[in-house]
């Protein structure tokens, strides 16, 4: 109870809502873009003065002859003043890059509030990690969950999101964890925007910690003896240098040191070659990746969710950002063999390539146990964004549940709605199925609610489990798997026909409840590819089955007949139902749970007001 009064709390203490926070932002970037941009004009106007005062001062010199030496210092100082400029100018337009980015978070933060957000990523690609659920219940694609949660601005983040949106842990203190991250991730507003302006600003081709990943099970190139050669031969070619300097050697010795010099590295090219096509062309990302492990070393959390992660960022009193930028300043050194003329002097004068690599090999030998934990963090962190967005965002429309790890199983929401479907429109319900086994069976006409009631359940759960708050004024669960059997496709490559896959789905569901007792069992309009006798007969059959193995099912259906089994099953089964009401030759629907089993339908009636039937 302590844990959720102090969840509240969180809640209740927002310093301002959703709408007036990102409008306020609005404004104050609107005017900082405004101020860079006069700025940019001053810098524009003063950079043609210095240039045309630069030309004049080039003309007066040549047509005094250069006479006079301190004339010399003016236009010295009129190009040191040019290029000041232009470096300050290249500066500027950083900075308004940066409030580019910052305009669009926020003004999408808008359209995310007014559920004007089908035109973000939705991750499809996803889809594989948990296709029966993603295809239930919309977790993946246009319109889902995944669209609706998202903020994330690194491919390792995006994984991650969408992996907890298909898999979660049952543990309750994991959970009770990450709600305390969450809401306090909620209350750090700048952070957020930082953390998502700076991962803009990152030109990731989405493999680069992969790539980290396979250099670090790479074997080291640099044995002992190659290290006493790179030590030795910047010896041997700096002492050759000085003797031709001082005691007139010629300089034709120098042939004897670089043939061995290209020799050596034409040895070990591959080699190098492949660590540079490995993390070369990461340079840059690694860079801003330094950026945002900086940016999460440095803000002040308290949860202790958030603080592990921090603690996990230090590596013997070096930080996570100080070592990736040092794994930066190296890679970037690896850019120098593009330059034909720097590439041979260096190589000619210390086997330069060689050097890089024994310096990226140390590197790899003190970091690389904690390194792949450096980016685990990241990766949660920028998944973790989203839920706080969401609880954001959301204000007092939503709340953290309470979470019962023990007997009797259950779910019991007040005022539970789907947080995809916009407030003014939401109808909300209110359940309280606790105990196993037990069947909630949902009837009720065509589009009375049915099928939006049960993905509304499994939506929140979803929320649920991964420490985000829920669209309910309450919300009890206890930690469990979800298995369903909702949109069935039968595949013409596989030669299965709809009732072949609908069977084998059910199968499925079968074997994990028989695992994992645990486990809610969502089901709609099941055995829809069979006659009538048949549908009624199998449907009751499995719901027997499932009641023999202790679970907890929630299935929506037309057929009555499977109503009447409270009748023989009472306080397991239970009968829930939308109602329709006709009203002047039109249908109402109210889209409120309520108990028993529906009697009113629909079907003839829409079929005459289309034209369908007479």
């Amino acid at each position: 109870m302590h844990h959720l009064s102090t969840l509240k709390n969180l809640q209740l203490h927002k310093m301002e809502e959703a709408p007036l926070h990102y409008a306020e932002r609005l404004k104050e970037l609107n005017i900082e873009m405004k101020r860079l941009e006069r700025t940019s004009r001053h810098y524009f106007v003063l950079r043609l003065v210095l240039f045309a005062s630069l030309i004049i001062n080039l003309i007066w010199i040549i047509n005094t002859n250069g006479e006079n030496l301190l004339s010399w210092f003016l236009p010295a100082a009129i190009l040191t003043a040019f290029l000041l400029i232009i470096k300050l100018n290249s500066n500027l337009n950083g900075q308004r890059q940066n409030v580019l980015n910052r305009k669009n978070i926020n003004e999408n933060e808008m359209k995310y509030l007014a559920y004007q957000h089908l035109t973000f990523d939705g991750g499809d690609k996803f889809i594989g990690k948990n296709p029966e659920l993603a295809g239930d219940f919309d977790v993946f694609g246009k319109g889902s969950l995944y669209q609706y949660i998202n903020r994330t601005v690194t491919s390792t983040g995006a994984d991650r999101l969408a992996n907890k949106l298909c898999h979660w842990e049952l543990a309750r203190q994991g959970i009770e964890l990450k709600q305390q991250a969450v809401a306090e991730l909620s209350h750090h507003q700048k952070f957020m925007e930082d953390f998502q302006s700076l991962g803009l600003e990152i030109e990731s081709g989405g493999h680069e910690v992969d790539n980290l990943k396979k250099w670090f099970g790479s074997a080291g190139i640099i044995k002992p003896k190659e290290k006493v050669l790179l030590i030795a031969y910047p010896i041997l070619f700096i002492t050759i240098t000085l003797l031709v300097v001082a005691t007139g050697v010629k300089a034709s010795v120098y042939v004897f040191p670089i043939v061995f010099a290209f020799l050596i590295l034409s040895r070990y090219k591959r080699f190098v070659d492949d660590a540079h096509n490995k993390l070369g062309r990461s340079a840059k990302v690694f860079e801003m990746y330094s950026a945002l492990f900086e940016l999460i070393e440095n803000e002040p959390f308290q949860s202790s969710y958030l603080t592990v992660m921090q603690a996990r960022l230090a590596n013997d009193n070096h930080k996570a950002s100080t070592s990736i930028k040092r794994l930066f300043m190296l890679l970037n050194r690896f850019d120098y063999r593009y330059n034909f003329i720097v590439n041979i002097l260096f190589n000619a004068s210390t086997l330069f390539e060689l050097q890089v690599l024994q310096q990226l090999e140390r590197w790899k030998e003190r970091h690389q146990q904690k390194a792949l934990g450096w980016f685990d963090v990241l990766a949660e962190m920028d998944a973790l964004i989203g839920f706080g967005r969401f609880a954001f965002n959301n204000g007092q429309a939503v709340n953290y549940p309470s979470i019962q790890d023990h007997h009797p199983f259950g779910i019991v929401a007040k005022d539970m709605g789907h947080p995809l479907i916009p407030s003014e429109s939401r109808v909300c319900n209110s359940i309280d199925f606790i105990d196993q086994p037990k069947v909630i069976v949902v009837t009720g006409a065509n589009m009375a609610g049915k099928s939006t009631f049960l993905r509304t359940i499994a939506v929140n759960l979803i929320l649920a489990h991964n420490g985000a708050p829920v669209c309910a004024s309450e919300f009890t669960f206890t930690p469990c798997g979800i298995v369903s059997s909702i949109n069935i496709h039968d595949s013409l490559v596989q030669n299965e026909s709809y009732f072949y896959a609908e069977l084998v789905r059910i199968r499925r569901v079968i074997d994990h409840v028989a695992r994992s007792p645990n486990t809610l069992v969502v089901l709609d309009e099941i055995l829809r590819g069979t006659n009538p006798k048949d549908k009624q007969m199998g449907s009751i059959r499995l719901i027997e089955k499932l009641i023999g193995l202790n679970a907890f099912t929630m299935i929506a259906t037309h057929d009555l007949a499977i109503g009447q089994m409270e009748e023989t099953h009472p306080n397991v089964v239970l009968n829930r139902c939308f109602e329709v009401e006709l009203e002047d030759d039109q249908l109402i629907f109210d889209y409120k749970l309520k108990e028993g089993i529906s009697k009113k339908l629909n079907a003839s009636f829409l079929m005459k007001k289309m034209g369908i039937i007479d």
